[in-house]
């Protein structure tokens, strides 16, 4: 999983020639400014970088092809300092392929009532040009996000930060691969899909590869590494169990999933208990752990589910809030209306979501007729 941290923004501030070379010197002087502070604020979690004034078509395009062959630009802020007449965004925003946020603030917080004059006036115009600039964006129907506010206040910086979360999510999704180890569960339709529309719509890669290339992964894995991995389950988690075997047999199979899925780049995986040939366990504690690494997962073989935890923990980087899969199993029907929900799934669910320190137990799963699995309590 790559790092949201690594992604960057571009802030492209918008003006036009028709007020001079020392009008735009200073555009450009308070939009560095600007994304400096934004920087340093401590509220974003990728890094915005400033690229130009745009004062003309070709300019215009030209940055617009370039966000969209750099692999770490996850997306553009678009600002208007000055008016930018928004008939010469069309050729570069139609050309667009990057999330897109425009930021509609002004440089100053208040207007300096005694300082006014037509200087002032024609510089400061972020009102008039961000209206003009949204006029097109309405126009040519984009799909954008328009964020309100002064710039450097932190309910407008967590707002342009939820937006950041997003928009590598995006990015992110373009290129996901997921293996499928076997296919999904028989005669269940909610796991099934269209693989081939969801790469043309969201990116998703999902092929299927048996359980027999996955099992010699498994097979390869030394005793020195399960000792290592057993002791990283001993620090992170309570032991509740003496079965050091099912545990050990646990760690034999992340190490060797999780070579598996380096080798091939993948961003998630799928299995489903009718389909282990070869494996003596579900790979419950190997499942969950690697999932808190970031790989997304799906049971049954629901790789939408894996795509989507992958995307979710990408974009929840860095936020002291966990994700995982969660499957509603049973309802609590209370006469005061204040139902609740029992949700859960078998030995799968993501230790980020734990209140307290989990803890190792093994038990029978009671399907599958493979050996007893350890899993973890919350």
């Amino acid at each position: 999983m790559k790092q949201l941290k690594e992604y960057t923004f571009w802030f492209i501030t918008g003006s036009q020639h028709l007020y001079g070379e020392e009008a735009l010197a200073k555009v450009a002087d308070d939009a560095e400014e600007m994304v400096a502070g934004l920087n340093a604020a401590g509220n974003l979690p990728a890094k915005i970088m400033f690229k130009i004034v745009a004062t003309n078509s070709d300019g215009i395009e030209n940055i617009m092809e370039e966000a969209n062959y750099d692999k770490n630009c996850a997306g553009i802020i678009t600002w208007m300092h000055t008016f930018s007449p928004s008939k010469m965004w069309i050729r570069g925003l139609g050309k667009l392929q990057k999330p897109y946020l425009h930021l509609h603030t002004q440089f100053n917080k208040e207007i300096p009532n005694e300082g006014i004059d037509m200087d002032f006036m024609n510089l400061n115009q972020s009102a008039h040009g961000d209206r003009e600039h949204g006029f097109i964006g309405t126009r040519m129907r984009l799909a954008r996000k328009v964020v309100v506010g002064y710039w450097a206040d932190a309910r407008v910086q967590q707002k342009i930060a939820a937006w950041m979360r997003t928009a590598v999510g995006v990015v992110a999704s373009r290129k996901l691969k997921l293996a499928r180890f076997g296919d999904n569960m028989r005669d269940v339709a909610v796991t099934e899909g269209d693989k081939v529309e969801a790469q043309i719509k969201f990116g998703w890669s999902v092929n299927t590869y048996p359980v027999g290339d996955l099992v010699p992964y498994i097979n390869r894995g030394t005793e020195t590494e399960i000792d290592a991995l057993v002791q990283v389950y001993e620090t992170e988690y309570t032991m509740h169990t003496e079965n050091m075997k099912s545990v050990r047999y646990q760690a034999r199979m992340e190490i060797g999933m999780k070579k598996f899925l380096e080798a091939g780049d993948f961003d998630g995986f799928v299995n489903t208990f009718e389909d282990l040939y070869g494996m003596e366990q579900l790979p419950g504690l190997a499942t969950q752990h690697l999932t808190a690494q970031g790989y997304g997962f799906g049971p049954e073989g629901d790789w939408k589910v894996a795509a989507m935890t992958s995307v979710m923990k990408t974009m929840a980087q860095g936020e002291d809030k966990g994700t995982a899969l969660m499957e509603d199993y049973t309802y609590h029907f209370a006469d005061n209306g204040e139902g609740l929900i029992l949700g859960a799934h078998m030995l799968e669910v993501c230790p980020s979501v734990a209140a307290e320190k989990p803890r190792i137990e093994v038990h029978d799963l009671g399907i599958g007729g493979k050996g007893a699995p350890p899993g973890r309590c919350f």
